[in-house]
């Protein structure tokens, strides 16, 4: 492993910068740069207007909430007990 992380930072044919803010969105990238949207509670990452879910005075992405709150039965933020909002 050590030896494949090392050949793919020094291969000078794989780009080695990331790719603009501009080209980020959506992507796992954006989270790299400042965004003007809210952020989710649970991941950090920014929330797409159509996946907002607002709970607890916060905001969320709705399928990471459901995700985290399906495991641990309770809110990331208040650790009180929570139920899946769809």
């Amino acid at each position: 492993m050590r030896t494949w992380v090392l050949s793919v930072v020094t291969d000078t044919s794989i780009e080695q910068r990331l790719p603009h803010k501009e080209s980020t969105r959506n992507t796992v990238y954006e989270g790299l740069y400042a965004s003007d949207r809210p952020t989710c509670i649970v991941t950090g990452y920014p929330i797409h207007p159509a996946d907002m879910l607002e709970v607890n005075n916060s905001t969320a992405n709705r399928r990471d909430w459901n995700a985290y709150v399906v495991k641990t039965r309770s809110c990331p933020w208040t650790g009180q007990a929570q139920n899946p909002l769809y």
